[in-house]
């Protein structure tokens, strides 16, 4: 949750920059940005931890990072007030290699599309991701 959201603050359109910010750290970490055992550690954690980033992150990946996650909603990439809203997302660097008109045309071509052998094909999920079968479901009550 965006810090305005903990913080009882009002809040718009920003707090979804900020959980794009985590959703990029998320998918290219394999985990958050954020590491609490409790509830209320967390929220201290998002209030008031700087955020460390793996070796593997691009500069390009650091800095969208940094900047969709300010803790001044102003300040945040996105804000209309502080820079140019979406069009600055769009002309970071971290986007250099998309095309966006060709984007919203349906014109691009994916830079990996995995490979499924049939339409419900999960092996290349991790197997704590992987979804309950027909077989230990029982009466529309599952197991995990």
């Amino acid at each position: 949750m965006a810090p305005e959201i903990l913080e009882k603050a009002e809040y718009d359109h920003t707090i979804d920059w900020w959980a794009m910010g985590i959703l990029i750290y998320e998918m290219m970490a394999g985990y958050t940005p954020y590491d609490a055992d409790k509830p209320d550690e967390l929220l201290v954690c998002i209030l008031d931890t700087e955020i460390k980033f793996p070796d593997w992150f691009s500069f390009e990946a650091v800095s969208i990072i940094e900047q969709f996650l300010k803790q001044d909603p102003i300040k945040r990439l996105g804000s209309v007030i502080y820079q140019d809203g979406e069009d600055a997302i769009k002309q970071h660097t971290f986007f250099r290699d998309i095309d966006w008109v060709l984007l919203e045309q349906r014109q691009t071509e994916p830079p990996f599309t995995p490979y499924i052998e049939e339409e419900r094909n999960v092996h290349i999920l991790p197997k704590a991701l992987s979804l309950p079968t027909i077989e230990n479901c029982e009466m529309k009550k599952c197991s995990f």
